[in-house]
This record gives C-alpha cells, sequence and structure tokens, in this order.
C-alpha cells in the first residue's frame, strides 16, 4: 500500500515536473518570439528611418545639381555676351574708322547745290548738250546718309560722254550712276551723236562732318 502511495506521488511529481517543463518551454518560445517582433520592429525602423534619410538627401542632391546646371547655362550665357561685346565693339572701331575715312567724300547738305552745278559744267565743259537736268525733290534717308536722286540726259559724241562719265567717277563727292540708257540718233541735227540717259544719286550728311569726326574719335 505504502509502494503504491509512493508511486503515486512519484508520477504526480513527474507530472509537475513535466508541466513545468512544458511552461518553461512556452515560456522561452514567447520571449523568442517577443526578442524577433522586436528585432524585425527595430530593423524595419532602422531601414525605413535610413531611406527616408537618403531620400531627402537624392532631393538635396538633385537640387544642387539643376541648380548648378543652371549656374553653368549662367555662366555660358555671360560669356557668348562678353564674346559679342568684343565683336561688337570691334565692328563699331571699324564702323568709325569708315566713317571716318568717308566723311571728306560726303558733303553736308549745304554744299548739294554746288555738286549739282558741278554735275552740269562736267556736261558742257565737255561740248555735250544738256537736255534735262533734274534733281528729284524727295530724298531717301538712311541713318546719317540721305540720297539725292538725279536725272540727266546729254547728247554728245562717243568720246564725250566716256570722259563725262568718267568725271562722275572720280568725282571728290561720292556720286553713285543708277543705270544708263544710251540711244544713237539719226536726225541731220544731231547725226552720228548719241543721247545718253543717267540716272544717278548724290549722297549728302545729315550730320556735320566735324560732328562725324567728334563722334568717330569719341568712340574709338
Amino acid at each position: 500500500m505504502s509502494s503504491d502511495k509512493n508511486d503515486k506521488n512519484d508520477a504526480k511529481t513527474k507530472q509537475q515536473n513535466k508541466q513545468s517543463e512544458t511552461g518553461q518551454t512556452t515560456d522561452r518560445s514567447e520571449l523568442i518570439i517577443a526578442i524577433i517582433v522586436c528585432i524585425v520592429i527595430f530593423a524595419g525602423t532602422y531601414f525605413l528611418t535610413n531611406y527616408l534619410y537618403f531620400d531627402d538627401q537624392n532631393v538635396l542632391i538633385n537640387a544642387k545639381k539643376l541648380e548648378l546646371a543652371q549656374l553653368k547655362s549662367s555662366v555660358k550665357s555671360l560669356e557668348q555676351i562678353r564674346d559679342n561685346r568684343l565683336q561688337l565693339d570691334k565692328e563699331i572701331n571699324q564702323t568709325n574708322e569708315a566713317y571716318k575715312a568717308l566723311s571728306p567724300l560726303i558733303p553736308e547738305k549745304k554744299e548739294l547745290p554746288q555738286i549739282l552745278d558741278r554735275i552740269q559744267r562736267n556736261a558742257i565743259d565737255r561740248n555735250l548738250m544738256l537736255n534735262d537736268f533734274s534733281p528729284k525733290n524727295g530724298t531717301n534717308t538712311q541713318g546719317a546718309l540721305s540720297e539725292v536722286p538725279i536725272f540727266v540726259e546729254v547728247i554728245g559724241d562717243d568720246q564725250a560722254l566716256k570722259l563725262y562719265l568718267s568725271s562722275l567717277n572720280q568725282s571728290e563727292r561720292i556720286l553713285h550712276i543708277n543705270n544708263l540708257k544710251f540711244k544713237r540718233l539719226s536726225d541731220e541735227q544731231n547725226k552720228d551723236k548719241i543721247k545718253a540717259q543717267i540716272n544717278l544719286s548724290a549722297f549728302i550728311s545729315n550730320i556735320p562732318n566735324t560732328e562725324l569726326n567728334k563722334s568717330a574719335n569719341t568712340n574709338k
């Protein structure tokens, strides 16, 4: 009887020990699971924080890249403006030199009557008959210059016409022959003579030559 009682006690003790071990195993499993969950949460938080940080850094880097590209574009534009300015200054100097060289050849408006008189006298001096001489009233103004159209009709022999045209080309003042028309005459009075119709232009300065030279010297 005593033996049976001891066996029961031993069985009860074993069962309690087994339950105790099972409880401890369960506690360990729950602890392990809790640790794993904490690790997962910590790792997720860490990676999320790093992702957001690096994402912000990428945004800043891209913004800096854009700013740098804009600065490079601005520098390139400024360099182009500088180069254009140098080229423009060079062209201005060349234009001023051209004005300075041409200014003695470009009469002022007050000299126009003398130029018109010289054109007529050159024809008469070469024994040409001045059939028509018509300076036009309207002038074509372009900046500092005005163009005065002139129509001339003369009659004479070949040699006299050549000399007259040569005198126009070699004039001390700028004269431009726009077009010429020749017609050989056959009537008794003008036999073997040529009628020449000449459209030419005289150019006059809208600015006194003293002012032109002063402007050219100032801008050099």
